[in-house]
């Protein structure tokens, strides 16, 4: 998504709320300044920014910043696949419960071995 497009959700949540950039960064504890530049895609806001614009906008992370969101998840969607696949033959407990917890984030089913069954 181009930054254009990434900075709309959070000008959009401070335009609704009735706040300046110098009020959303004097709440959020940074310069107007900064506020400014992660709207204009100068910058990318840090996480405890984020975390911190959920907070006051009463959003999630992910709907002020759904590119960033989709890119990381998309990012650990294939290191999980990797990593599952590294796993695929390892029978002990430790395994299992990783390969669980891939499952979860990859989509794939959780096929235990026939031993495991």
């Amino acid at each position: 998504m181009p930054h254009s497009r990434l900075r709309q959700y959070l000008r959009t949540a401070r335009l609704s709320a009735g706040l300046t950039q110098p009020e959303v960064g004097e709440l959020l504890g940074v310069s107007f300044k900064v506020v400014s530049n992660v709207e204009c895609g100068a910058t990318e806001a840090t996480l405890p920014l984020a975390m911190a614009a959920s907070i006051l906008f009463g959003k999630p992370i992910e709907e002020l910043f759904p590119a960033k969101h989709r890119e990381l998840e998309n990012r650990i969607a294939e290191q999980a696949f990797v990593l599952e696949r590294r796993l695929k033959c390892r029978r002990d407990p430790a395994s299992r419960k990783k390969r669980a917890l891939l499952a979860k984030i990859t989509g794939s089913p959780e096929i235990p071995h026939e031993d495991e069954a």
